[in-house]
């Protein structure tokens, strides 16, 4: 019963309820440092998946993971995220988040169309 709705019950009269507040961080800016918007990977723990795994098996995991972007793995060895760890991977950053973050649409100046031509980017 995927589509069934969630049952609801009332609080007693004087129940408080707590909300999280997300700590206030300074307006970003384009000239902010990717340290303003990246995800911290000292900090949160990377969502990752198989490279076997099926499309939609990778987007529900997104979704119940509240992520948009998952690291395709083979196998998930002890990372060192400390700052003193030489070419170790500390963050990502995603252009809607930079998006998100500055609440404005970033220019695209330049698109891969394929894995070969990302590839040839990186060699």
């Amino acid at each position: 019963m995927p589509n069934s709705a969630l049952s609801t019950f009332r609080l007693s009269a004087g129940t408080s309820i707590a909300q999280a507040q997300p700590p206030q961080q300074e307006r970003v800016t384009l000239e902010s440092p990717g340290m303003a918007v990246m995800t911290d990977l000292s900090q949160v723990r990377a969502a990752t998946v198989q490279p076997s795994a099926a499309l939609a098996q990778a987007e529900l995991m997104m979704i119940h993971q509240g992520v948009r972007l998952l690291f395709v793995v083979t196998q998930m060895p002890g990372v060192d995220v400390s700052a003193t760890a030489p070419m170790r991977i500390r963050g990502v950053i995603s252009k809607t988040q930079i998006e998100r973050q500055i609440g404005a649409l970033l220019p695209v100046t330049g698109m891969a169309t394929s894995f070969a031509e990302m590839s040839a980017t990186l060699t």
